[in-house]
């Protein structure tokens, strides 16, 4: 389970992180945001839930809820921005060694926004996959 943690707040990570540099930034309302992510697969033996707020930004507009954020130094390994939709595959090292590969997929619209990321990872000689369901939503102002 920290594994899985720890691979989900280094992608979220790179998401907050690498924001800024795209050239162009999807339709989005700038402001405080309510976030719900569910993890699903690996080692869990059900889909594990959890909500947060954070303040999106022109320069700050994807999520990370993660309180674990910067553990892992992670590598886009590619990004795109087509519309509103945000793709990239990111690679990070895991705890304990191994690499965990990441695909993700995020959408908005304007004041909502819909997203997944598919985790690949080899831990204990076992390959597994993590799809994390993202679910954002703006609640008002920056605080």
């Amino acid at each position: 389970m920290k594994v899985m943690l720890s691979i989900t707040a280094a992608g979220l990570f790179l998401l907050a992180l690498h924001g800024a540099a795209w050239s162009a930034a999807p339709d989005i309302q700038y402001g405080q945001w309510e976030i719900t992510m569910t993890m699903e697969g690996g080692m869990m033996p059900q889909p594990m839930s959890f909500t947060s707020t954070q303040c999106l930004t022109k320069e700050n507009y994807l999520p990370n809820s993660s309180p674990q954020q910067g553990k892992n130094p992670c590598t886009i390994k590619k990004m795109s921005v087509k519309g509103d939709t945000v793709v990239w595959a990111a690679e990070c090292p895991m705890e304990g060694g191994g690499t965990a590969n990441s695909q993700g997929e995020v959408t908005y619209r304007r004041t909502t926004y819909d997203g997944t990321i598919r985790t690949t990872m080899t831990t204990q000689g076992q390959q597994m996959t993590m799809v994390m369901k993202m679910k954002g939503r703006r609640i008002g102002e920056c605080k």
